[in-house]
């Protein structure tokens, strides 16, 4: 089933980051000093609460990958000068978003410095970035770059109409677990540091 090689709380109308790095240097770099253990279970209610700008992170016992999950993530999107700060950064980072009903979708892959590709969606905008990725086409996922481009071709099956699975199935490309055997590790909860990500 879809999904099923994410960890639990990601997927659909949610709001997610990996970034390949030990969660000390991801907590050093993204986060205000207050961060807080907490177990995994308390934190998907914290951050699920109507408002709450409270960010999850945890890590995994054999994995040198750090999950970020809250619905402050989804401000990072629409702006390169944040995904290249994100870029920068880290060696190797991805972004996803879905939000149903008003229907905002995205993702983002950064590797070694480098947006190699950004697409993000909402009612008002289409934000396209990067040259299509092996994985979108071995996935047959064909994006349109631009409304124009979307409603010249709203009937032509060639082009892919964005959704939550659409996002939930790139991520499991690129940042799939094994979600039965892992076990999450360094839970924790706080504020993310928005300074970083105005930097110029």
């Amino acid at each position: 089933m879809i999904g099923d090689n994410l960890p639990r709380g990601i997927g659909y109308k949610s709001s997610w980051l990996t970034i390949k790095a030990p969660i000390e240097q991801v907590l050093e770099v993204l986060f205000l000093k207050e961060v807080s253990d907490i177990s995994f279970e308390e934190g998907l209610k914290v951050i699920r609460a109507y408002g709450n700008n409270s960010v999850l992170v945890w890590s995994y016992t054999t994995k040198d990958l750090t999950y970020l999950l809250g619905n402050s993530i989804e401000q990072l999107t629409y702006d390169e000068n944040i995904l290249h700060n994100l870029a920068t950064a880290f060696k190797e980072v991805h972004l996803f978003f879905t939000h149903r009903v008003s229907e905002a979708h995205g993702f983002a892959r950064l590797i070694n410095g480098e947006i190699e590709r950004a697409y993000f969606y909402d009612e008002d905008r289409i934000f396209s970035s990067g040259a299509i990725t092996n994985t979108e086409k071995q996935l047959g996922i064909n994006l349109p770059n631009d409304f124009d481009e979307m409603w010249e071709n709203w009937n032509n099956e060639a082009f892919t109409k964005i959704n939550e699975d659409v996002i939930i199935s790139l991520a499991e490309q690129w940042t799939a677990i094994e979600s039965t055997k892992e076990q999450y590790v360094n839970v924790k909860i706080g504020q993310m540091n928005i300074d970083f990500f105005k930097q110029r």
